[in-house]
């Protein structure tokens, strides 16, 4: 398939479907890991293959979800339900926002300018002096945040190209 960004391409790939692709496989990232620690405990003991796509996985979802899912355990202390969350909220979300960006344009754009201020909002979030901006260590840390620009990036070429097609389209 190819990349064009815009907003009417439903044929090919769009920014806003490479940012919902980017979302749902970095909220998934985590998931063996939190199941290896139900078999296997000594997981946790070492650097590992699992353990590091759990860290690429959290600290490339917005920052909201990475603090639910933490609220979350912390109130059950339940892997398995903190398991099935991302899970939920991955299929969800896709299904949701697919259908809102393959909607009216106006949806599509409207969609886009939202999502563009939530990443943006999430990236300074990220560089606040927060304890929780801290749990991981600084190389995971800068890979988020250049995860969550990449995101932002391809909303805005999106943006961009629509505008600059209706500018062709609409000559006054």
């Amino acid at each position: 398939m190819k990349i064009r960004f815009g907003i009417n391409n439903r044929k090919v790939i769009n920014g806003a479907t490479i940012y919902l692709r980017i979302f749902q496989i970095a909220s998934l990232l985590a998931l063996p890991y939190i199941f290896l620690i139900n078999i296997y405990p000594a997981v946790i003991t070492s650097q590992n293959l699992w353990s590091v796509l759990f860290e690429l996985g959290i600290v490339s979802i917005p920052r909201a979800e990475a603090m639910l899912l933490s609220f979350i355990y912390k109130l059950t202390l339940n892997e398995v339900i903190v398991y099935f969350i991302p899970l939920v909220i991955a299929f969800v979300y896709g299904i949701i926002l697919k259908r809102g960006l393959d909607g009216p344009e106006k949806r599509a754009v409207l969609i886009r300018k939202i999502l563009i201020i939530l990443i943006f909002l999430d990236l300074v979030l990220r560089l606040l002096p927060f304890r929780f901006n801290y749990s991981f260590a600084w190389y995971f840390v800068v890979i988020g945040c250049l995860v969550r620009a990449a995101c932002l990036i391809f909303l805005i070429l999106d943006l961009k190209q629509a505008a600059i097609q209706n500018g062709s389209n609409n000559p006054q």
